[in-house]
């Protein structure tokens, strides 16, 4: 090939990867876009999502604080300031199969996407509870965050409307509101 040849085919290869990549930049904006048209603060949006997973009374001093329902994801989150403590349900959909761990994981990267907190965790125990007449296991971690800030978290799998669904918990430690937990565990129907 001589250099004329060489010098065509680069510059189509060049045209060519710049439209993949403006194709591509286009398509992550609209991604972008439809996620956080997906998210809401509004409390009777977020009533309707959580709604969704399953029906619960707040604990006194929790509001709703926000949803997001996505390709058959369902997540929200309800927060009492006064505490610092924050309660979240999240449903994946049944096909997608994943395991609790996985599902932890899943939860964990929504979490610190939200807040933009790191965890680094250790588990500490576990209790049994009844969530929507079922036994389930809450595990509970304590730890700190990528800030230095003191963390526990607990968490656990249960029958939610519309397949497996998650309970995670967050808060300080030393302000943790257990009477709250327990009310909302005991209101999940």
């Amino acid at each position: 090939m001589n250099r004329k040849t060489i010098l065509i085919i680069v510059g189509v290869l060049a045209v060519v990867c710049l439209c993949i990549a403006g194709v591509g930049i286009i398509a992550l904006n609209r991604a972008g876009k439809v996620i956080s048209e997906s998210a809401s603060t509004d409390p009777v949006k977020i009533a309707q999502t959580a709604s969704q997973i399953a029906d619960y009374t707040l604990p006194q001093g929790y509001k709703e604080a926000f949803a997001m329902s996505f390709l058959n994801i369902t997540m929200a989150g309800f927060t009492n300031e006064s505490q610092g403590m924050t309660i979240f349900l999240f449903q994946m959909p049944a096909e997608a199969g994943l395991s609790s761990e996985q599902m932890r994981e899943q939860m964990q990267q929504a979490i610190e996407a939200q807040t933009g907190k790191r965890y680094n965790l250790e588990y500490v125990g576990s209790q049994n509870v009844t969530i929507r007449g079922q036994a389930t296991e809450l595990l509970t971690y304590e730890g700190t965050t990528d800030q230095g800030e003191a963390v526990r978290q607990m968490m656990g799998l249960f029958d939610g409307k519309n397949g497996t669904a998650w309970l995670m918990i967050i808060g300080k430690p030393n302000a943790w509101d257990q009477a709250g937990v327990d009310a909302f565990i005991r209101s999940l129907r």
